[in-house]
């Protein structure tokens, strides 16, 4: 399993996909070792890491360097038994380049929770494909006692004069 984004919900996929014995590789902008993560892939390693994948799992932002990440080259390079999986933003996958490669059995599937355009459009060839599954962005749970426990401990850090957590880089893009 590769997954593309190795921040908090990457990890958790990562740790998860551990407990059932998947050998798991990883894509991040600088490469860094990541706990049940075996390789990090980072920069211009991006069309090695997609070679040989069973599974593509995207947690990725979208910023300018993510946009259509996920193209027909991309997925050019992965095998046809592969499939592609986005939680992260659905400007990663180029919509169009996935249909054809998914109609013509370049990837053998891809199960999508977020899309370049939401709702997913009605006319969207992606919805009468039968190795396209579609959820409707639910694939992240936010439950009311997480956030107020958030906001609780980066209260007590702010009043400490400590560093908050889930800090926001608007250079960055996330």
């Amino acid at each position: 399993m590769g997954i593309a984004g190795l921040g908090s919900i990457g990890q958790h996929i990562a740790g998860t996909a551990n407990h059932f014995g998947l050998d798991v590789i990883g894509y991040k902008r600088r490469a860094s070792d990541v706990p049940g993560v075996r390789r990090v892939y980072a920069g211009d390693e991006w069309g090695e890491f997609l070679e040989g994948l069973d599974y593509l799992v995207l947690t990725l932002p979208d910023t300018p360097e993510t946009h259509h990440l996920v193209d027909a080259e991309a997925l050019k390079r992965l095998p046809a038994r592969a499939w592609v999986v986005n939680v992260g933003r659905g400007p990663l996958i180029d919509s169009e380049a996935l249909a054809e490669a998914l109609r013509d059995g370049h990837i053998a599937g891809a199960v999508l929770d977020v899309f370049e355009t939401e709702p997913l459009p009605a006319d969207s060839p992606l919805w009468d494909l039968e190795n396209c599954y579609v959820t409707p962005h639910v694939a992240a749970e936010s439950f009311p006692e997480d956030i107020v426990e958030i906001f609780r401990r980066n209260y007590a850090r702010y009043r400490d004069g400590e560093a908050l957590d889930y800090v926001i880089d608007f250079a960055r893009g996330y």
